[in-house]
């Protein structure tokens, strides 16, 4: 393999055991360094050149990667337009948080969303929401919720899930629903557990006490917790 002594490398020719050019690569960088594209083509014996893949890369102003593309060459149309090719779009929240990342899929020309995912994040960046969605065409169906909260000593006190979505009835439905409470020595004293009931939550509860060295002295179980939200 040779490559120009510059740095950063802008081509790359690969040979085999005869000395023959068997592939060439080109790559492209931005103003700051990034990579942003790299091209894979492969030199036949009279020196034609086929494109085989592509990598085209896009950063934002903080040099996050907002874009990345996979590109493989089409026999038909000659172009960077073959099947297989893939797209991922990516953003993110002022503290650097990937808050979104979009996938889709090339199929005849077209791009075909593959599947979503959405976040958020608290403001110590825990994350307390991700939604998933599955492609269908050019949209797209929710498929999962995770949901989670903190208080302020970083304690969760959430933990909810959302098993799958009902497109008809355009809403949610539930899996399971931790909640629980901490004292200031960051000690448990109260989780609800609910579960998903016609249409609904219907939770259990537990409160907890402990001695004065933090020792678990009794838990209170209510199997008829009354309270059901929709």
């Amino acid at each position: 393999m040779y490559a120009a002594e510059a740095c950063p490398v802008d081509s790359v020719i690969t040979y085999d055991q005869n000395d023959t050019c068997v592939y060439k690569h080109i790559y492209e960088y931005d103003s700051f360094g990034n990579l942003i594209l790299d091209e894979e083509w492969k030199i036949s014996t009279d020196s034609v050149l086929t494109g085989t893949i592509k990598k085209v890369l896009k950063y934002n102003s903080s040099n996050k990667l907002i874009l990345e593309e996979k590109l493989y060459w089409s026999q038909e149309s000659h172009d960077w337009l073959g099947n297989g090719s893939t797209r991922t779009i990516y953003d993110y929240d002022n503290n650097g948080n990937t808050i979104l990342l979009e996938a889709y899929n090339l199929e005849s020309g077209h791009w075909n969303a593959n599947y979503k995912n959405e976040y958020q994040f608290n403001n110590t960046n825990k994350q307390i929401l991700y939604i998933r969605y599955q492609g269908d065409g050019e949209k797209w169906v929710p498929l999962t919720k995770t949901e989670a909260d903190y208080d302020i000593y970083n304690n969760q006190i959430l933990d909810r899930y959302w098993s799958s979505y009902d497109v008809a009835l355009n809403s949610w439905v539930g899996k399971y629903w931790r909640s629980y409470v901490f004292d200031a020595k960051k000690q448990k004293i109260e989780s609800i557990e609910y579960v998903w009931d016609n249409g609904g939550w219907k939770g259990v509860k537990y409160n907890y006490g402990y001695d004065d060295r933090g020792n678990l002295i009794h838990t209170l179980y209510f199997s008829s917790y009354d309270e059901i939200i929709h």
